[in-house]
């Protein structure tokens, strides 16, 4: 569970940040969606015309201005939360900090409020709604019954409208396999507690007690 719901937050945020070749602000990255074949693949499937009609960046990618205005709200949240517990730099990266930990904690808890008012709502609305389910998921305690009758019919409602929002490039197979976990709660119980998740943090801190990084 805990690689699949980090790929998907890592995808998703990856169709947003434009491309640039790196700076301070901003490390380097290529949307993909722009790319010569995904434009062809697009061509040949006769969708997404506006890509090659617009001169503009599609109307997903945030610019360089929005992607840092992202990242800046992260220093407006306040509470029991230390400086180093809050995920920092997301847009600048594509991921937070160092752990998938970080990455998942941002997306449940931060990212509806770092996008507010930023890029465009259709977008943004898609990503933030799977991100609430991935968030629910994620509990300690599922009702099987609920998550197959009534998140996954919402899930797969979410994923179809983001397979016509996006090129096929942004619906990877990782978001295929969030429905699998959802079948999974019936046969194995709660994803959380037969993940890595725990495990994963532990590793990390574990590495920080090390005078020497781990190579090789």
């Amino acid at each position: 569970m805990m690689h699949c719901w980090n790929n998907v937050v890592v995808d998703m945020v990856a169709s947003l940040r434009p491309t640039t070749s790196g700076d301070r602000k901003m490390y380097k990255h290529t949307n993909r969606t722009t790319t010569a074949n995904v434009l062809e693949g697009c061509r040949q499937d006769d969708i997404h015309h506006h890509l090659d009609e617009e001169d503009t960046p599609p109307p997903w990618i945030f610019s360089k201005k929005e992607c840092i205005a992202v990242d800046a709200a992260m220093f407006k949240v306040i509470g029991k939360c230390s400086f180093e517990e809050r995920p920092l730099g997301v847009m600048r990266a594509g991921k937070a900090g160092n752990s998938s930990h970080d990455t998942i904690f941002w997306a449940m808890t931060y990212a509806r409020w770092c996008f507010r008012n930023k890029g465009c709502a259709i977008y943004t609305d898609n990503i933030c709604d799977v991100f609430d389910i991935l968030s629910t998921l994620n509990s300690g305690r599922l009702n099987g019954t609920h998550v197959i009758n009534v998140l996954k019919p919402k899930l797969i409602k979410l994923l179809v409208a983001r397979a016509g929002l996006l090129p096929p490039s942004e619906c990877p197979l990782t978001l295929h396999e969030i429905l699998h976990i959802c079948d999974q709660v019936l046969e194995i119980g709660v994803p959380r507690m037969s993940s890595l998740f725990k495990f994963e943090r532990m590793n990390l801190m574990l590495k920080k007690l090390l005078k020497n990084a781990a190579k090789g």
